[in-house]
């Protein structure tokens, strides 16, 4: 065990942005607008089947993929779309 907690190279972890950089993080992403409005107040309808389309275009989904993705329950869209968002700000 001794040898796996020595892996850890000091000075190798990237550090963080402070919370006021968030921002300004986030502007330099395409779908900042979507990200920072999904995270500052809730999501209608419309804008959940909205980010729910741009989701399963940016993982290529064909048209027949994306077919029963569409007849899902709006709860699940929700679902999907929330784990969708989350992820994107994490990747920024």
């Amino acid at each position: 065990m001794d040898k796996f907690a020595s892996i850890r190279i000091p000075g190798s972890k990237k550090e963080r942005p402070p919370l006021s950089n968030l921002k300004t993080a986030f502007a330099s992403n395409d779908c900042s607008s979507e990200i920072m409005e999904s995270i500052l107040k809730p999501l209608s309808e419309s804008e959940v089947l909205e980010l729910f389309e741009k989701m399963m275009e940016d993982m290529n989904l064909n048209e027949d993929k994306k077919a029963p993705l569409r007849e899902k329950d709006f709860t699940i869209k929700k679902e999907m779309v929330m784990q969708y968002i989350n992820t994107a700000s994490k990747t920024v």
